[in-house]
């Protein structure tokens, strides 16, 4: 027994490290974790894109965009990311007038489940928790505590769709750290 307690406290250990928080299943998009990787890192994979820069302060946003067949993608750095950092990410069911190169490769209409066109009633199931409700959106949250060795790490993942009648138009997905 003493042999094998250390090896079932590692395996415990390894297992809590591996878990995944409420929401994080839709931080993946396209191979990429919001969060873990930059503009820079989306441009390398789908191809060149220019990096549009809008407002200013706390309202700063970098994006780049792609089209797509069902409409577009922007992959979303906000002033907290520096405007590098890859941190939310929209799929758009409604192709944009503006300048979106194509894709190298091709880009998912969905995320973890999310896809465009399903219903309000799928959209909140697949969520899991509580969504708020205005005419046009859906939005919900996840919020987590991590604790690392030098700090503690609040997360907020924001899930927000847009629909048309009862169809998902337009899919935004953000993920916020802070210390």
């Amino acid at each position: 027994m003493r042999v094998a307690l250390p090896f079932l406290l590692l395996f415990i250990g390894s297992a809590a490290s591996a878990r995944e928080f409420p929401g994080e299943r839709f931080t993946r998009f396209s191979g990429f974790d919001l969060g873990r990787t930059t503009l820079a890192d989306v441009q390398a994979r789908f191809g060149s894109s220019r990096i549009r820069e809008s407002g200013d302060a706390g309202e700063y946003l970098a994006e780049i965009c792609y089209a797509a067949p069902f409409g577009d993608v922007r992959f979303m750095s906000p002033e907290i990311g520096g405007g590098v950092h890859l941190l939310g990410y929209a799929i758009d069911g409604i192709k944009s007038t503006s300048d979106c190169p194509a894709s190298r490769h091709v880009l998912p209409a969905g995320a973890a489940g999310l896809e465009l066109g399903m219903t309000r009633r799928r959209f909140q199931s697949i969520l899991g928790t509580h969504v708020d409700w205005t005419p046009d959106t859906g939005s919900a949250r996840f919020e987590f505590k991590t604790t690392m060795p030098s700090a503690s790490v609040d997360t907020t993942i924001s899930i927000i769709g847009t629909f048309r009648g009862d169809r998902l138009i337009k899919l935004v997905v953000w993920r916020i750290e802070s210390t």
